[in-house]
């Protein structure tokens, strides 16, 4: 799985910018008000940061100690990463990053629309469109640094570097790390 380009992200947020503000012109013209988020939503995005995060820096930590002590000792003796759930971390990084480069595109769009002279900017207006436009960009942002966080360091012995797979997510490393246990076991 290729990481995400933050560049990649940048031309999305753009395009959808250009598609709210074309979208609320649209609409404007037809005689409907101008969108406003609700202030719940900066909330909610928030909270999402927060916990993606944390799910982000629990993996990475996991894997971290785990080449620490493999570098140290020779052998890790902290549980391998489970390669499910680093997976569904990093799907979830994923999935957020491109959700804020979506969103705050479309909420960048409503606030320039906002701030052009056609319409009259009122803070009710403009406030919670450049806060949730703010946030949904922070949620893209912590989203390509937790995708970062879910990658094993380069360096890393047990990464394959003989095949050239160094850096590779830990779902991947963790699931060669299962199944070298489970040889060892046997």
């Amino acid at each position: 799985m290729k990481p995400l380009r933050i560049t990649r992200l940048a031309l999305i947020a753009v395009i959808f910018a250009g598609f709210g503000w074309a979208a609320q012109t649209s609409l404007s013209r037809f005689g409907w008000p101008q969108i406003v988020p609700p202030w719940s939503l900066p909330v909610v995005l928030v909270l999402i940061i927060v916990i993606e995060l944390a799910l982000a820096w629990h993996v990475r930590s996991r894997v971290h100690r785990r080449v620490e002590e493999r570098r140290e000792h020779g052998e890790a003796h902290t549980e391998p990463v489970d390669p499910f759930f680093a997976l569904r971390v990093l799907l979830l990084a994923k999935a957020c990053a491109v959700t804020g480069a979506v969103l705050g595109g479309l909420l960048i769009g409503l606030l320039v629309f906002a701030l052009l002279p056609p319409a009259s900017p009122s803070t009710a207006t403009v406030l919670p469109l450049a806060v949730t436009a703010g946030v949904s960009l922070l949620l893209a942002v912590a989203g390509w640094v937790a995708e970062r966080w879910c990658r094993l360091p380069p360096d890393d012995p047990t990464s394959g570097s003989e095949s050239g797979t160094s850096g590779t997510d830990p779902s991947t490393a963790a699931a060669r790390q299962t199944l070298r246990a489970r040889e060892h076991r046997s």
